[in-house]
């Protein structure tokens, strides 16, 4: 009932269109960004680049062919209710949490994050990180697996059980990363176990701490030979 109908459908369409495009470039670059990182002397040349993107893009887009058949609806519900539950937000967000505030200690995330803005961060996030995020994503990780329920459209229709099965693979397929990758290390590592989990939980040398400790000792060095000048 607005004048020019046809314009404001024509925004409105060209806006969701856009924005898919942007969602879609922002995944697709995110994973392309990450595959290279790890194998920057197999993809980071000009030709094998731009093959490797256009082999991502074909893929993703027989993917979602898939999304555009008569069946598209069960698929769409099966794969938005498993791909992003709570149970992979919750459980990537208490581990970061006590990676970042327990295993590499706040305090030395402090002096990164100083190293790199100029500015301490406040004690508020030290205490959200080692308490109260882990805490609150425990709490809601375990009230939703209390309160889970199978997945129905319209209230009547229930996937059969093998649909199930592929949707909580789906949502474990995130998860189980931490665990297999910890493993995976604790295979790699040399020494006992106890050594191993003992090294593996414990941060790397401190880049900053160290490049602190040189910057005081040419100070110290400096201070000495213009004290020893002085008195000469």
């Amino acid at each position: 009932m607005m004048p020019l109908p046809q314009f404001w459908s024509f925004c409105f369409f060209l806006m969701l269109i856009l924005l898919n495009v942007y969602t879609h470039f922002v995944i697709v670059e995110s994973f392309i960004t990450t595959v290279t990182d790890l194998f920057p002397k197999l993809f980071r040349v000009p030709v094998k680049h731009e093959l490797f993107v256009l082999l991502i893009c074909l893929l993703s887009f027989f993917v979602h062919l898939i999304l555009v058949t008569e069946g598209r609806i069960y698929i769409f519900q099966l794969i938005d209710f498993f791909g992003s539950t709570r149970v992979c937000q919750n459980f990537m967000a208490i581990c970061e949490c006590l990676t970042v505030g327990w295993i590499i200690g706040a305090d030395h995330f402090f002096n990164i994050v100083e190293d790199m803005t100029g500015k301490r961060p406040s004690v508020f996030f030290k205490v959200c990180w080692k308490f109260v995020i882990p805490l609150l994503s425990l709490i809601s990780l375990i009230l939703y697996l209390v309160d889970y329920q199978h997945l129905k459209i319209n209230d009547w229709y229930v996937y059969p059980d093998w649909s199930y099965a592929l949707g909580w693979t789906l949502t474990l397929s995130s998860v189980a990363m931490v665990p297999l990758w910890a493993a995976g290390k604790l295979c790699v590592t040399r020494g006992t176990f106890r050594q191993r989990l003992f090294i593996l939980c414990c941060p790397a040398d401190n880049p900053v701490q160290q490049r602190r400790e040189e910057i005081e000792t040419r100070e110290e060095k400096w201070e000495n030979l213009q004290t020893s000048t002085e008195e000469t």
